[in-house]
């Protein structure tokens, strides 16, 4: 499904994939070397980063998403551990695994919960289909983690399934 996703999208905010190769055993994606870290192992090290820093992050990853919704592919778990960051600062979006895909048949149905608690939208929680608004929404948090150091919401699952739907 990534392969899919990701297969027709070529933007420099996005992770390239060059190839899939399943077999009766296994599945592999064959992407673009990023010499760097995920913005996750960066959040490990700087636990909060100033404005600047901040709008430098969330500007290149809007510009991805940007790109990759005018190509009618939503990502559904956009998160930190997502984003990668070359050694110069630039930002890859990767991990398409859940996207959905405008054109095509979905492998989720409504109903279907998909995505990383603590980034998922309200939607989301709600077993209902995901839109753009999603991918924004999950920048948000990300936004949000960026400048204060923490999550907007934390706790279980379930807390924060309540806290998400109504906050």
């Amino acid at each position: 499904h990534e392969a899919e996703a990701v297969g027709r999208l070529t933007h420099p905010r996005i992770a390239a994939i060059y190839d899939f190769i399943e077999t009766e055993h296994i599945a592999c994606i064959v992407m673009e070397l990023v010499n760097g870290k995920s913005l996750a192992h960066h959040l490990q090290e700087v636990s909060q980063y100033g404005f600047k820093d901040t709008w430098e992050i969330i500007r290149q990853i809007l510009d991805g998403l940007a790109y990759t919704h005018g190509q009618g592919v939503t990502h559904r778990d956009l998160k930190p551990g997502n984003i990668l960051i070359n050694d110069d600062g630039r930002i890859k979006i990767t991990d398409f695994g859940v996207a959905r895909i405008e054109s095509s048949s979905n492998i989720t149905q409504i109903g279907d919960i998909v995505g990383t608690p603590y980034y998922m939208a309200p939607e989301q929680f709600a077993g209902q289909e995901s839109t753009l608004l999603t991918d924004l929404y999950q920048v948000g948090v990300i936004c949000y983690e960026l400048l204060t150091g923490q999550k907007p919401f934390v706790g279980t699952n379930l807390d924060l399934m309540r806290k998400v739907v109504n906050e």
